[in-house]
């Protein structure tokens, strides 16, 4: 019988059939730089805008723009990026910073409506599954 696997059932043939692919990768991404530079300055905008009226906002509202600002700064100078051994590019930077502000959100929407069954806040468990999720690197 002829054999009916895919070529896709073999993991890593897109790579091998395309060689290039990684310094494809490669390439200079300025405008991607330029807008997360951009970001950078909006976050700290907004963040000097959230200290200004502090004792009227609650500490969420000056960490999120916070953390965003400086990760956003590290991802727009190419500091946001590991190189991994089969030469792929890590975006460290985009995960810690839904390691950083994923929890605080997720408690800011979960004080609106708790959420218990049979005595365990099930918000709590969400953030912990969220953190989980991130982790394992599934966005």
């Amino acid at each position: 019988l002829p054999s009916t696997k895919m070529p896709y059932d073999n993991y890593g043939w897109w790579e091998r059939e395309n060689a290039d692919c990684i310094s494809k990768m490669d390439a200079k991404l300025d405008q991607m730089h330029l807008v997360q530079l951009a970001m950078s300055m909006l976050c700290f905008c907004q963040l000097v805008f959230m200290t200004s009226r502090f004792p009227k906002q609650a500490w969420e509202a000056i960490y999120l723009p916070a953390a965003e600002c400086v990760l956003y700064a590290m991802a727009a100078s190419g500091n946001g990026y590991l190189r991994l051994a089969n030469g792929r590019l890590l975006p460290w930077a985009r995960m810690a910073s839904w390691l950083a502000t994923c929890p605080v959100m997720l408690n800011q929407i979960n004080t609106i409506s708790p959420l218990k069954l049979y005595g365990i806040n099930l918000n709590n468990v969400q953030i912990a599954l969220s953190v989980v999720r991130v982790v394992n690197g599934v966005s």
